[in-house]
């Protein structure tokens, strides 16, 4: 009994790891193609509805872990950067979804 307790209890736990997923990438300089590292990332629902952020690392990737199945809106902002915003990303449960991310400096006139 108390084995089949076990089994069912790391079983759930399992499922219950398998009921979001994760949106990955990079984040590029559109005419130069070099990473941009530290860009801020936030995430939204697609009416605009703020979910949270993270920041890039060093080598421009950045991670949006635990996300419920659906579309979202991503916005990237970096100084010297235009903000940059990719519409219906979408996540799957249990699949990570790979996305990257190119942004056009800011041009002074």
């Amino acid at each position: 009994m108390k084995n089949l307790l076990l089994v069912s209890i790391l079983l759930l736990s399992f499922a219950g790891n398998s009921q979001t997923g994760s949106i990955r990438g990079v984040v590029i300089d559109k005419a130069t193609y070099a990473m941009i590292p530290f860009t801020k990332v936030s995430i939204h629902k697609l009416d605009g509805t703020y979910i949270s952020s993270v920041q890039a690392s060093i080598d421009a990737i950045y991670n949006l872990p635990d996300l419920k199945e659906g579309k979202y809106l991503l916005k990237f902002f970096s100084p010297r950067y235009s903000t940059t915003e990719i519409t219906d990303v979408r996540v799957l449960n249990g699949k990570m979804t790979m996305q990257k991310a190119y942004l056009s400096m800011l041009t002074h006139e």
